[in-house]
């Protein structure tokens, strides 16, 4: 659960200087699905059946496909280079989570 916490952290980070018309933007996006993926993740782990978790661990892939595109689109527009953020998607993809 804690790569979930630095991602959002680092999305946060990363977003801060974004331009100002972003703000509303494409920054909020990011950061809120980082955070949604931290969020599902960490929602899984709390239930009592691997049914339930597995649902949840869908969520919250769903919410990094989402993440994925977001940075993706962000660096194509030239507001900053993820580079800090792509092994933490990575890692979470790889994991199932």
């Amino acid at each position: 659960m804690a790569e979930g916490h630095e991602l959002a952290r680092l999305a946060y980070e990363q977003t801060e200087d974004f331009p100002n018309s972003e703000t509303f933007g494409l920054r909020m996006q990011i950061r809120r699905s980082a955070v949604s993926v931290a969020s599902h993740i960490a929602e899984a782990h709390g239930r009592l059946n691997d049914t339930e978790m597995r649902k949840g661990l869908g969520s919250g892939r769903a919410a990094l496909n989402e993440f994925e595109t977001q940075t993706e689109l962000a660096k194509s527009l030239g507001f900053f280079k993820p580079v800090l953020l792509i092994p933490c998607w990575s890692f979470h993809r790889k994991s199932g989570n």
